[in-house]
């Protein structure tokens, strides 16, 4: 494992909605390439109503999570 800086955007490589049962909201997850030749994997935000596009940018945002632990995601840049 090597420690790499990479910048504050990436290309979405790929993505999918996991749907995990009763009770439970639905989450994205995706895959991110940034430079220099790095995937990141994390949670994806999706704007209501709108598919992000495979090749677009996206940018690390901070994210909590739902037992209030600060974690990263990845948002569309419009």
């Amino acid at each position: 494992v090597e420690e790499v800086a990479i910048g504050p955007q990436g290309t979405l490589y790929t993505y999918t909605v996991v749907h995990p049962g009763k009770g439970s909201e639905p989450y994205a997850l995706a895959m991110v390439d940034f430079e220099p030749n790095v995937r990141a994997f994390g949670r994806l935000v999706l704007d209501a109503g709108k598919a992000p596009k495979i090749g677009g940018t996206v940018r690390v945002v901070p994210f909590d999570m739902a037992d209030g632990t600060a974690d990263y995601a990845f948002a569309a840049v419009t």
